[in-house]
């Protein structure tokens, strides 16, 4: 029988203590469903970190020095009062770890919140209340299976499809880490089918060419001959014999490149000759930035950081991981409190907002139809998100 460690997870908490943690936060009969999904968001994050030999070492320490024996004693640590607050303390801990601190942590809350429809606050006390358990589960498993941080990472690898069951629709893309949980899997058999119908289409356009390229070498060869007869009655026998030279030259010199497949076509990543728009500098020419202060320079360097990577971007591997950093960076707006400026610094972030909304399109524009299919749905989201403070 396989394991699912999602249902380790929900296997270490009692009905009991479920209705003790739905006293503490007040989420009733829906506390099992939410504490599902912020089990899997945890577990989604700790399958991204793991990606990395480093990630994989930091889980596998932190779930080392977890006390097992905790989860024997979930009841007491629910009960409320020190226990709990120190338990969720715990909780912090291990979050930071998964999500990252401070302001990073703040918006991937906010991100699950409104994937739930649950308060952030809510939210935030619910994670923290659940990582402690997730790691706890995993630590009790490294140590039954005498697995190392190599062996975590693998475990963690097989539970794609576990984990991506336990969240919402849409939740993993926008937490960032969906292409760590498999969904793009249909997208590579679509991409494969469409490479499949590309090159049986471009096959059938090169034998149409071909042929269209053998008739007009006939065609040429004729009107050569005659050029040919009408120019010797003219000049005498040295141009009759220069000539059909000099023009099946010419028509090599044209035929040539189309058969070896040269002549001037765009490189990759040249558009035909058009200018590629440029990225814009969002650190000048913003009246009272300096009132942003860390806020500005979050949106500074991640509109920064996105416009050149769409600029530059040129294939698919590529773009499928600006979409995860654009992701990212999107799950950071909401905690960033943009609706609660004034003054100079509101009108600062509007216009660094406005030249970032103004000018993506354009840069994302012009890509491939793999690239585009990737991008354009997180830049979209990203511009929706942005959009109510442009």
């Amino acid at each position: 029988m396989s394991i699912n460690i999602m249902d380790m997870v929900k296997g270490a908490v009692s009905d009991q203590v479920m209705g003790q943690l739905g006293g503490l936060l007040g989420t009733g009969d829906k506390t099992s469903v939410l504490f599902e999904s912020a089990a899997g968001s945890i577990l989604g994050g700790l399958l991204k970190k793991s990606s990395t030999p480093q990630g994989a070492q930091d889980i596998f320490g932190a779930a080392q020095n977890q006390d097992a024996g905790m989860l024997d004693k979930l009841g007491d640590l629910f009960g409320g009062g020190d226990a709990t607050e120190a338990y969720q303390q715990q909780g912090a801990g291990v979050l930071d770890m998964v999500l990252g601190g401070g302001e990073q942590r703040v918006g991937m809350i906010g991100t699950i919140a409104k994937a739930l429809g649950v308060d952030g606050g809510i939210v935030g006390k619910l994670l923290a209340m659940a990582a402690p358990i997730v790691m706890g589960v995993i630590g009790k498993h490294i140590k039954d299976k005498a697995l190392d941080a190599v062996g975590l990472g693998s475990f963690l690898g097989s539970q794609k499809s576990n984990i991506a069951g336990a969240l919402p629709s849409g939740l993993a893309g926008n937490l960032g880490f969906a292409n760590f949980l498999g969904d793009a899997s249909g997208k590579v058999g679509d991409a494969m089918s469409g490479v499949g119908s590309a090159v049986g289409g471009a096959a059938g356009s090169l034998g149409d060419a071909a042929g269209k390229v053998g008739g007009a070498a006939t065609r040429a060869a004729d009107q050569v001959g005659d050029a040919a007869g009408e120019a010797a009655s003219g000049v005498g026998n040295l141009l009759k014999l220069l000539l059909p030279l000099i023009l099946l030259g010419a028509l090599a010199w044209f035929l040539i490149p189309m058969f070896t497949g040269g002549g001037d076509k765009p490189a990759d990543g040249d558009k035909g000759g058009l200018e590629m728009p440029a990225v814009p500098d969002f650190s000048a020419s913003i009246p009272g930035l300096d009132a942003l202060g860390e806020k500005g320079k979050t949106l500074t360097d991640g509109f920064s950081m996105i416009s050149g990577g769409l600029k530059d971007v040129s294939d698919e591997a590529g773009a499928t991981d600006l979409a995860g950093k654009i992701t990212d960076f999107t799950g950071q707006i909401g905690g960033l409190g943009l609706g609660e400026l004034d003054g100079a610094a509101k009108t600062a972030s509007s216009s660094l907002i406005g030249k970032f909304v103004d000018s993506a399109p354009g840069l994302l524009s012009g890509k491939s139809d793999g690239i585009m299919g990737i991008l354009k749905p997180v830049i979209d989201k990203l511009i929706e998100a942005l959009s109510p403070f442009k």
